[in-house]
């Protein structure tokens, strides 16, 4: 690192990221396998992280575990909305924090992704569509954290 404490301000930031999501994952009572996804997909993408910002051996295990849980996640958000869908049509009943969660977890994952795609191209417009997919995430976080689908 290049300026003083770098390396613990890094660390201590990802000990405080890793035990916040371990904390809400706990409290949350009725778990689902997207809840095991979120969950490994954050300690994986920290892991591979840090592995690679300080230069330590082996990051490419922690940078397929990232991957693989990336994969994973993909597929029970897919799960997760198609069983949404049936379940809202048979009983006809709609949550509207269900819908708004979904939703706002949609437009960060296109918003972050277009922002990438945008920076890595050096094309315009990157910064708005990354704080966008950003503001979205956090939104998605604080619905999901305060159980308003109950």
């Amino acid at each position: 690192m290049h300026w003083p404490f770098a390396m613990s301000v890094l660390i201590t930031g990802f000990v405080g990221v890793i035990g916040s999501c371990w904390f809400l994952f706990y409290f949350k009572k009725p778990k689902r396998m997207l809840d095991y996804a979120r969950l490994s997909l954050i300690i994986s993408f920290i892991f591979q992280y840090s592995f690679s910002v300080f230069h330590w051996p082996y990051q490419y295990v922690f940078a397929t575990w990232m991957y693989l849980s990336l994969l994973g996640f993909i597929i029970f958000y897919a799960i997760e909305i198609f069983k949404y869908k049936e379940d809202s049509l048979e009983t006809k009943e709609t949550s509207k924090s269900v819908i708004i969660s979904y939703l706002f977890y949609t437009l960060a994952a296109v918003g972050i992704s277009i922002g990438v795609l945008c920076k890595v191209m050096h094309w315009p417009y990157s910064s708005e569509f990354l704080i966008g997919g950003l503001f979205f995430a956090v939104l998605s976080v604080f619905i999901d954290s305060k159980g308003l689908d109950q």
